[in-house]
């Protein structure tokens, strides 16, 4: 809730100096909308495979860390999310094809993760 009233303010104040309010808005949604979802399969499905929730959460954890954090590290900044976010506030690391692969690469994980996953439910739980 905290992160819409941020993006609800930004666009206020961007839109009273006009400075690029639509594509704020529409990479802000984007991360709204892919991140969470993207997160959120992947733990469903590593809940399904793994029995053991606590451990299942822990992974999901860590891979939403690594993939976050990871590609900063080995120089691929354009694949980050939390590089993404600064492109969004501040429009300095990447340019506009930069930004087209990252929301393609992304939401494309989330609706191959999403589908694969709804096509594999009742194999991984033991229904077939």
């Amino acid at each position: 809730m905290l992160i819409v009233i941020f993006i609800a303010f930004e666009t206020y104040w961007r839109f009273a100096i006009q400075i690029e309010v639509l594509e704020f808005v529409l990479l802000s949604l984007f991360a709204l909308i892919v991140y969470p979802r993207l997160a959120m399969w992947l733990s469903l499905w590593l809940g399904t495979i793994i029995r053991n929730y606590t451990m299942a959460m822990i992974i999901a954890i860590c891979i939403v860390a690594a993939t976050a954090i990871a590609p900063i590290y080995l120089g691929i900044n354009s694949i980050s999310p939390l590089s993404f976010w600064s492109h969004v506030i501040d429009k300095r690391v990447f340019d506009n094809a930069q930004v087209f692969a990252h929301v393609t690469a992304y939401t494309g994980a989330w609706l191959l993760l999403s589908q694969t996953y709804l096509r594999r439910v009742d194999r991984l739980l033991g229904r077939q």
